[in-house]
């Protein structure tokens, strides 16, 4: 494509004029482009400028991480502890960096986040018994500029990091790992430089779809000339033998009347004269199914399901909006994926800094839950460090369902799960010995605790009661009692 042909987009679509000049420079002659030369600059520019560029990086991150994780434990304490740790976890705002974080991978195609610690030099590895909670800590994102090199020595077929990114190099000094996470957009493909990466490293998501996203801005010119022309008026005048000065005087006072007339405003016409309106019956239709269909071969070429991109609200039906809503929470689903190594480290990082020492100690001083609160400090810091490994063994988490249930699914979910819940007991609790019958109980009692239905309800119980209740009343009467409960 000429200089000039993409020059003449600019005047008629200013927001894209940067974008336009900056595509024009980079485009071939006979109007192809070249993907090796889609660069950081223009990554940034399509991102800015393009109408779709915000929407394309955007809506899959904002879309997984717009609900809060359901974090689990396995402990007595597990409320306090949850608690200590999600308030450190939005002390750092975490969140928020992860969607930077991610934002970023998607739009150079690498991303790196690293925990900086005031007092600590970037560099230095983190010692295991350093107390976090006195330090000051930023967590920052970095993009493919700020940690250029990164993603630049690891196509060596005899590294032992051939095509991983194992470090973050900044200003030619690697990171400390430890406090260091880098997400790829993609893995790394031997021997394919990735411009916007300055590396090889992960793709940008305009990589597979900037000729199209080239295209859609013909469609906003289009549209931009159409709306120039949609109030355009033509008036057909009756005109007698050769034009004279006083024809083209009248003619040209009806044309100016016709102009300046309004709504209640009168105008006459002679016989056979009449006014209307520039006819561009075909054209709607036209630029219609060609933004759509550039709008699909977008979707397609980023996977992408295509309703997130055009802005449609979900369908009623069962053929388009439960099946597109299906579709969406797959593809958030792989989304969350992509994003669990980064989960994984901020949460390691985070149980360390929330459950120091000095929290675990005085949690413990109340019962002497985790340790002898006897113990001399040395022991103290010896089964303080057992138990905190143990406790991270059983950290869990989830994200909530993308579809959000109705109150009427919710109802039904939850009577077929009572349903096959009280089988089970029935089936199995006169066939087995005291101690299993006990765990059979807590285990109806913490499935019913679970159901949605009745999320703000739980019942509390005790299996020492448990058992004390099973040898006093004797296993038949528990047995009747339990199966009237649950038939109620």
């Amino acid at each position: 494509m000429s200089e000039s042909n993409a020059n003449s987009y600019c005047g008629s679509f200013r927001a894209c004029g940067t974008l336009q000049d900056k595509i024009g420079n980079q485009c071939e002659k006979n109007g192809q482009y070249d993907a090796k030369n889609l660069s950081y600059e223009l990554c940034k520019i399509l991102y800015v400028y393009h109408p779709l560029g915000k929407r394309l990086i955007e809506i899959p991150v904002n879309l997984s991480l717009n609900k809060k994780r359901i974090i689990k434990l396995q402990n007595d304490y597990s409320a306090e502890l949850i608690d200590q740790f999600e308030k450190k976890w939005q002390e750092l705002k975490i969140t928020q960096n992860i969607k930077r974080l991610a934002i970023t991978s998607r739009l150079y195609g690498i991303g790196a986040l690293f925990l900086k610690i005031k007092g600590i030099k970037d560099t230095e590895l983190l010692d295991k018994n350093q107390k976090l909670e006195n330090y000051e800590i930023h967590p920052v994102v970095y993009d493919a500029m700020n940690i250029a090199g990164t993603a630049s020595n690891n196509h060596n077929i005899d590294s032992i990091d051939f095509l991983q990114l194992s470090e973050i190099v900044r200003g030619g000094e690697a990171l400390a790992k430890d406090r260091s996470c880098i997400l790829s957009n993609g893995d790394p493909i031997y021997i394919e430089y990735i411009e916007s990466a300055y590396g090889y490293g992960g793709r940008s998501i305009f990589q597979n779809c900037f000729d199209l996203m080239y295209s859609y801005l013909s469609i906003i010119h289009a549209d931009n000339a159409v709306a120039k022309k949609v109030a355009t008026l033509i008036i057909k005048l009756n005109q007698v033998g050769s034009a004279n000065r006083v024809q083209e005087g009248a003619s040209a006072q009806k044309r100016q009347m016709l102009a300046t007339a309004g709504n209640g405003d009168v105008i006459s016409m002679a016989v056979g004269e009449e006014a209307e309106t520039l006819s561009m019956m075909n054209v709607d239709q036209a630029l219609d199914t060609a933004r759509r269909h550039i709008i699909e071969d977008i979707a397609n070429a980023v996977d992408l399901p295509v309703i997130l991109l055009n802005g449609q609200k979900f369908s009623g039906g069962f053929g388009e909006g439960t099946e597109d809503a299906k579709n969406i929470a797959q593809h958030v689903d792989a989304i969350r994926e992509w994003l669990e190594p980064v989960f994984n480290f901020c949460d390691d990082f985070v149980m360390d800094l929330a459950w120091n020492f000095d929290f675990i100690d005085a949690l413990n001083n109340e019962n002497s839950q985790f340790y002898d609160k006897t113990l001399l400090p040395e022991e103290k810091q010896k089964k303080y460090n057992i138990f905190i490994q143990e406790l991270k063994a059983t950290f869990s988490y989830e994200f909530p369902s993308f579809l959000t249930e109705t109150q009427s699914q919710i109802i039904e979910s939850d009577n077929k799960k009572l349903m096959s819940i009280m089988e089970v007991f029935k089936n199995t609790y006169p066939l087995v010995d005291v101690d299993t019958k006990v765990k059979l109980i807590c285990w109806v009692l913490d499935s019913v605790n679970e159901l949605k239905g009745i999320s703000d309800i739980k019942i509390d119980y005790d299996p020492e009661k448990i058992m004390g209740n099973i040898n006093e009343n004797g296993l038949n009467n528990l047995n009747d009692w339990i199966d009237s409960q649950l038939s109620n």
